[in-house]
């Protein structure tokens, strides 16, 4: 692989790449492009990131796979993105992420400060990852899903086995806060997880379950309209 023109301007905190850039083995301050890495026009690395880091079969031998990130993305300080990773237009991370190696990412994608993506994940586009999550292998995740905070996302029910199946949360399910979801689970197109649930059975679509063990409780139309009320509410209290 040949190497793209490298301009970039240096910030106090981190570089801005102007142009697409196609690199191996390249430091830049504290930062490392490992490799090989190819990565977008208009891109934000932080500080002390590491791009382009090898699995444990690659650590003393081995070609290491490329990883690829769209352009106009955003990598904050401390943030490590392994090999054979590929990700979409627009991304962006908080500080100290881990996108683990094999995993696959759309376009205007978000995954919040201190949350790991552990190896083989799929990520639809448009999808809003907050803080502290923690998303297991072979996890499918559809377009415009939105993960609250500190969600655990599992993919062995019986531990410790090799028989790993992550979830598939389809598109525009929303998962609240402190859930967790059981391995192999389908949580529904439009589903919702309200906070604090423990997910042990597959999530209807177009519905809301709560609590431990998760059941539905509400319609996702009845959802939106207490949301509507919710909004409407807190506008009246300013």
């Amino acid at each position: 692989m040949g190497d793209l023109p490298l301009e970039y301007d240096v910030l106090p905190h981190g570089i801005l790449l102007k142009n697409e850039v196609s690199v191996k083995n390249t430091t830049i301050g504290d930062i490392r492009f490992i490799g090989p890495v190819i990565i977008g026009k208009d891109s934000y690395i932080g500080n002390c990131c590491i791009i382009g880091y090898p699995d444990r079969t690659h650590l003393l031998k081995g070609e290491i796979k490329v990883t690829k990130i769209g352009k106009k993305s955003v990598i904050r300080p401390f943030s490590i993105i392994y090999e054979d990773v590929t990700i979409g237009d627009q991304f962006e991370t908080g500080s100290h992420v881990q996108i683990r190696e094999g995993s696959r990412i759309g376009n205007q994608v978000r995954v919040g400060t201190h949350s790991i993506l552990e190896r083989d994940v799929k990520i639809g586009n448009r999808v809003r990852i907050h803080s502290n999550n923690f998303i297991s292998e072979y996890t499918v995740i559809g377009d415009d899903v939105w993960i609250s905070p500190c969600v655990s996302i599992l993919n062995d029910k019986y531990p410790v086995t090799d028989k790993l199946i992550g979830p598939r949360i389809e598109q525009g399910a929303i998962i609240g806060a402190n859930t967790i979801i059981f391995p192999g689970l389908l949580i529904g197109r439009n589903a919702v997880v309200a906070a604090g649930s423990l997910v042990t059975k597959d999530a209807p679509p177009e519905s809301l379950v709560v609590g431990s063990p998760a059941k539905p409780y509400l319609t996702r139309a009845a959802y939106n309209q207490k949301q509507r009320s919710w909004v409407e509410e807190s506008i009246r209290r300013r």
